[in-house]
């Protein structure tokens, strides 16, 4: 893909439920030109030769619950001891029903199961996680996914898909690029604040590109 995606840049903050925690968010992602860095609205797919509108991630919500005890058991996180440091991952296999089924999708779709591995890192200092006094730990974080092509891209029932491999790290929005924030500013600007209350259930670029087709 001819493209700069920058990954998911989340508006999130932390509510306490009985036995555990849930997390606000909204999830908003771009996808940029390679050489201008200017936002992409169209996308010229060079499988297929068709010019494409870009749908860029706009979803909400994208809520969590991390509660002490979950539908399938204790929640519990890997973690690796990394001496000064700690890591905590989650390797994430999904496969479920479609919303975009073929029969209904056959450009935007190529399976009536969506599929995707998604692989998360988290890296924080040993010492502030130790510290009772902090809030917010700071971390750095690594992000990757392995999944169909976009329906945007209008690519079928075609063979491949796209990996995202991307990097990032935990900041205060003000700190998010000021290209980025403008942008938000113009298209969707409830996206520089969480929610304010749980909903569900979440939203995916699947189940958004349905309410727009």
């Amino acid at each position: 893909m001819s493209a700069i995606f920058v990954p998911p840049a989340l508006s999130s903050h932390d509510v306490e439920v009985d036995g555990g925690l849930r997390l606000l968010s909204r999830e908003a992602a771009f996808y940029l030109d390679p050489r201008s860095r200017e936002f992409l609205e169209h996308w010229d797919n060079p499988i297929t030769g068709e010019r494409v509108d870009v749908c860029h991630v706009w979803n909400d919500p994208v809520n969590q619950e991390w509660l002490e005890q979950m539908p399938w058991g204790p929640f519990r996180v890997p973690m690796t001891d990394l001496g000064a440091a700690v890591c905590f991952n989650l390797d994430i296999r999904l496969a479920y029903p479609s919303p975009l089924p073929v029969a209904a999708y056959p450009d935007n779709s190529a399976d009536d199961t969506y599929w995707a591995l998604e692989l998360f890192q988290f890296f924080a200092a040993a010492s502030d996680l130790a510290d009772a006094a902090l809030t917010s730990v700071p971390c750095q974080l690594s992000w990757s996914r392995v999944f169909p092509w976009l329906p945007w891209m209008r690519m079928g029932p075609r063979p491949g898909g796209l990996i995202f491999h991307t990097r990032g790290v935990k900041t205060g929005y003000d700190a998010v690029p000021e290209q980025i924030r403008t942008y938000i500013a113009e298209k969707r600007p409830e996206f520089a604040e969480p929610p304010t209350a749980w909903s569900a259930p979440n939203e995916t670029s699947w189940t958004a590109f349905k309410k727009q087709a």
